[in-house]
């Protein structure tokens, strides 16, 4: 299957950690035989901090189009413009929608967009949930 990352980027501190993490659960999808698309990595080659958010919008819904799938990958409580327009495009265009959050996160607003929901404590922990459960939930 196509999936679509979406993610949090403009409201996160250590930018370097949440791309590691990013590369680790795409490199894991991969290992389960799905093709992983990743806005910033894939599109601007993680040089995406100088980019207006508006330049993204043509390039967000063209790729969730292809995609099958959006995986959306929540790692605080912060609200995110970016993230929520993706999960809006994702259920106009009848997507499927998991969504996988930190374990602490209280009241996440992203959950009210799926019933597929993985929560994790670590990336490394949602490495193992995404290789032993995904194919389930999708």
């Amino acid at each position: 299957m196509n999936i679509y990352i979406g993610y949090k980027y403009r409201n996160v501190e250590d930018k370097q950690n949440l791309k590691d993490s990013l590369q680790k659960i795409s490199e894991a999808m991969s290992s389960c035989g799905h093709s992983v698309f990743i806005l910033g990595r894939d599109k601007y080659n993680w040089d995406h901090d100088s980019v207006p958010a508006s330049k993204s919008i043509i390039p967000i819904i063209k790729n969730i189009k292809k995609s099958d799938i959006l995986f959306v990958y929540v790692e605080n409580d912060k609200r995110s413009t970016g993230l929520t327009f993706e999960c809006i495009c994702a259920k106009i265009l009848g997507k499927k929608i998991v969504i996988a959050a930190r374990t602490n996160i209280k009241g996440n607003f992203f959950k009210k967009f799926s019933n597929n929901i993985i929560e994790f404590f670590s990336t490394e922990d949602l490495v193992l949930k995404i290789k032993n459960s995904l194919n389930s939930l999708i």
